[in-house]
């Protein structure tokens, strides 16, 4: 009956994605039904297995829904399996992060970057060592805006044991020592080549808050259109608002959350630009979001006519559009195809599944 339910289960769930074979995954349950049919007997085979997230799904055919938790768990236990075992190392480093932040509020998000990986291989499995530039933060919304309620940002090694299936268990989290001995831990704990990235907070400082912001965002499912005009219509009413001291500090500040933003921003500034005739302060302030928050895609476009550079870019990422198609932009270039989703030239994408491999 376990496994029936299982299979029902997975029939009535309401969403679906194409997946790829994952028969031959060792922690994966084959369950083959023989129904009788007026043509004789019909085979049906489905697969209940782990995301590489820790999550559980069934596939049949070529497509897999979610599972329900509790008959997973059922099944990975009448099989002797430990529930829940995490076969993807990022995920495993992400589950870890959240589980040692314990912050405070509604959301705890997190973004790490992996500068090395050592792996000691044994007989029995694997001793993995990820070290990690992380940023933890938690988030509470009032439905309107975000409001960050604690977090922390700093190097860590994370140790876990690998068994022969591939599965990770976490051995240790290791976080450098306070004070005077925090620089000297780290270069004792990390290998020589990435010690002093590793220093270095400042390095990933902004685009590990964007990701964390992002999650967030999404999670609460905020409109931030209103909040992101009010940012700016600061930056317009505040002189020297570039030039940050005690006499300007809303300013800056002001100009720091849009940062954090990220997309959200980039995507309000997009859509400004887009009306055209933007001049004068505000063109300005518009001007220098996009260049900090397009990065590597800026082009060299000799203007600071904020609306100038805007045109210039927006037709140099159509030229490319033309020779290189969307899933070029989707790929290699996102803030070019956030643009072409703004302009409505994206088409409507099915809900991004998991990764199977």
């Amino acid at each position: 009956s376990l496994p029936e339910a299982a299979v029902f289960d997975g029939l009535v769930k309401s969403a679906a994605w194409p997946s790829t074979g994952i028969t031959d995954r060792p922690y994966a349950f084959h369950i083959r039904r023989t129904l009788t049919t007026e043509d004789g007997p019909a085979v049906s085979d489905h697969y209940a297995y782990r995301l590489d997230d820790g999550k559980a799904a069934i596939m049949s055919g070529t497509f897999y829904t979610t599972l329900s938790e509790d008959l997973m768990a059922q099944l990975e236990e009448a099989a002797g399996i430990e529930p829940g075992q995490i076969y993807n190392l990022d995920a495993a480093i992400s589950k870890a992060i959240l589980q040692h932040a314990g912050g405070q509020g509604d959301l705890q998000t997190e973004a790490h970057e992996v500068l090395a990986t050592i792996v000691d291989d044994r007989s029995d499995g694997s001793q993995v060592t990820a070290y990690c530039m992380v940023l933890d933060l938690s988030f509470d919304s009032d439905g309107k805006t975000l409001t960050e309620t604690g977090g922390g940002h700093m190097p860590v090694a994370i140790s876990f044991s690998q068994n022969l299936d591939g599965a990770y268990t976490l051995t240790e989290y290791w976080t450098p020592a306070d004070g005077d001995y925090y620089a000297p831990s780290i270069r004792e704990k990390f290998p020589s080549n990435i010690a002093e990235d590793a220093i270095d907070t400042q390095k990933y400082g902004l685009s590990q808050t964007q990701s964390c912001y992002a999650q967030a965002i999404a999670w609460f499912g905020l409109d931030l259109t209103e909040e992101i005009a009010g940012r700016i219509a600061v930056l317009c009413d505040t002189p020297n608002w570039e030039e940050p001291s005690p006499y300007v500090e809303r300013g800056y500040l002001d100009y720091r959350q849009l940062l954090f933003y990220g997309d959200e921003t980039l995507r309000y500034v997009f859509g400004e630009f887009l009306k055209g005739n933007q001049s004068g302060e505000r063109a300005h302030a518009l001007h220098r979001l996009m260049q900090e928050l397009l990065g590597g895609e800026n082009i060299g476009a000799e203007t600071d006519n904020g609306q100038d550079y805007f045109d210039h870019w927006k037709a140099h990422v159509l030229q490319r559009y033309e020779s290189h198609g969307l899933n070029y932009f989707r790929e290699h270039a996102p803030k070019s195809y956030l643009l072409l989703d703004v302009m409505g030239m994206t088409r409507p994408q099915v809900m991004d599944a998991p990764a199977l491999n």
